[in-house]
């Protein structure tokens, strides 16, 4: 790792080097925890917080949402306003919009939920 630590605070992106990333778009104050594998063509956008070891499949899109630890996203899914608890997996397609979901949950792919 290069450079001075910075916190979420201080910065518009929190990034350790060790963790990898190929052609994602992080874009405003968000924290990814360590060991999380993004995708290709995602796009994590303002206030998410991404929690260790999750894996985020190509082209998803997570907007002021939190996902906690070892959570999978699968491809192509649009998360906003949303939470997914620890050990979730949400399947490719599923789009979430303002929905909590609980611990060691399994969403079904193309699921869609929106909360009010």
């Amino acid at each position: 790792m290069s450079g001075k630590a910075t916190s979420v605070l201080e910065a518009d992106v929190s990034v350790d080097f060790d963790r990898r990333y190929t052609n994602a778009a992080i874009e405003g104050k968000v924290l990814v925890g360590d060991n999380c594998i993004i995708g290709e063509g995602v796009c994590i956008k303002e206030s998410s917080v991404i929690g260790q070891s999750c894996h985020i499949e190509a082209k998803s899109i997570i907007e002021d949402s939190i996902i906690w630890s070892d959570s999978y996203i699968g491809e192509k899914c649009s998360l906003k306003s949303s939470i997914v608890a620890d050990h979730s997996e949400i399947g490719s397609g599923s789009s979430l919009d303002s929905v909590v979901i609980g611990d060691h949950v399994l969403v079904p792919p193309g699921f869609e939920q929106f909360g009010g």
